[in-house]
Parts: C-alpha cells; sequence; structure tokens
C-alpha cells in the first residue's frame, strides 16, 4: 500500500470482513501513515521509546533540506515547545527528539501539527 487511499480502502475492507479493528491493528495502520508523513518531514529514521520520539534528519549537514519550508516548520515547532522538544546534534546527525510521546496516535498528532504550522 502506497497512498492513503489504498491505507483507508485496506482499512474498510477489514472493518466489513472482520468488524472492530483492535487498537494493536489500528497502531500499525497508524504507524504506516507516521512513516509516510516522517518521510515527508524529512526524518531519514524514527524511534517510538520510553514516550519519546527520535526523528533522525537528512544526514547530509550540507543538503539543501536545511534551507527548506520543511525544515523551518521543524525548528519553529521546537522553538514553541521547548520544555519537550529538542533539535540536537548527535554524532554529527542532527536529531529531533520529543517528549510524552505515549503511543503511535501521539506522535502522529505531532507530526500533523509540524505540518500545520
Amino acid at each position: 500500500i502506497q497512498t492513503e487511499e489504498g491505507l483507508t480502502r485496506f482499512t474498510n475492507n477489514i472493518t466489513d470482513r472482520f468488524g472492530t479493528i483492535p487498537a494493536q491493528t489500528e497502531d500499525l495502520i497508524n504507524t504506516v501513515r507516521l512513516r509516510w508523513l516522517a518521510r515527508d518531514l524529512g526524518f531519514e529514521k524514527i524511534i517510538l521509546k520510553n514516550q519519546i520520539f527520535t526523528g533522525h534528519l537528512v544526514s547530509n549537514q550540507e543538503s539543501e533540506y536545511y534551507q527548506t519550508d520543511i525544515f523551518i516548520k521543524i525548528i519553529r515547532y521546537a522553538s514553541d515547545h521547548p520544555r519537550i522538544c529538542k533539535v540536537k546534534e548527535i554524532n554529527s546527525k542532527n536529531v529531533i527528539t520529543i517528549e510524552n510521546i505515549r503511543n503511535v496516535a501521539d506522535a502522529l498528532k505531532v507530526i500533523k501539527e509540524i505540518f500545520n504550522k
């Protein structure tokens, strides 16, 4: 499945066939959405562990990515939420961490917030 329409169709088929989708399955479906949005934000890797979302940004420090509106949105989000969000360099890679992310749905909500800013 490569598109939101395809994922929605898949979800509808599961619901029609098996009834209400369990929370664990909903998390798996939202994980696909999260990966798509994270990729669109320029994250090369994402991790959700111990209620901390970690997004590894484009590793090439000279990349034009760091001049884009999307990167500016990430920086703006971090500066608007300094208690829970940090952008830092770890082992020559730029990383954003966001605390208090309890589950995939929380992570998806934050990524959507970053896009909407």
